[in-house]
């Protein structure tokens, strides 16, 4: 009989870096999708899970989620582990975090340096600040927020939001 799992890697921001929470491995008695509802609902977790890619061994089918959340209040590995579900999920991430539909669900407000930061640990890139602000306003794709965030000294940095839009465009 061939054993099934779902495995769920579930992404989250801390500090404007990208997280992963701890890996979950369910055995699949039951439909898969039945299975990661309970684990979700049974954790409390409100997330849309994308099936990433199926593994596949003789005796062994193991199908990966990803989703993400914006509670970071668990605990979190890094997303440096050289493990093949880490990987895959990591890699499937690089993917869909250059469309606009996915970094809607991380952020809803932001500032434009830390959406930087996001991008640049998740990319492991240095990007110019200038030419990512101007990229941004160009694909006319974010608006400020009438208030400020003081972050330390000097003006406070101005927060943004995606513009309402129903078309997914790629950021980068």
């Amino acid at each position: 009989m061939i054993k099934v799992k779902s495995v769920i890697a579930l992404f989250t921001l801390l500090n404007d870096e990208l997280k992963l929470l701890p890996i979950v491995e369910l055995d699949c008695s039951d439909a898969i999708d039945n299975e990661n509802n309970k684990y979700l609902s049974d954790n409390n977790l409100n997330v849309s899970l994308e099936q990433c890619y199926t593994f596949s061994k003789v005796d062994e089918i193991s199908v990966l989620h990803v989703g993400f959340i914006n509670n970071s209040n668990f605990e979190t590995i890094n997303i440096n582990t050289k493990d093949k579900y880490t990987n895959k999920a990591l890699e499937f991430v690089k993917d869909r975090i250059t469309r606009l539909s996915v970094i809607k669900e991380i952020y809803t407000e932001f500032t434009l340096p830390s959406l930087q930061r996001l991008y640049e640990s998740i990319f492991n890139v240095k990007l110019d600040r200038r030419n990512f602000r101007k990229h941004l306003i160009k694909l006319d794709v974010i608006e400020p927020i009438n208030k400020g965030k003081s972050v330390g000294k000097g003006r406070p940095a101005t927060i943004y939001k995606f513009k309402d839009s129903e078309i997914d465009k790629i950021i980068f």
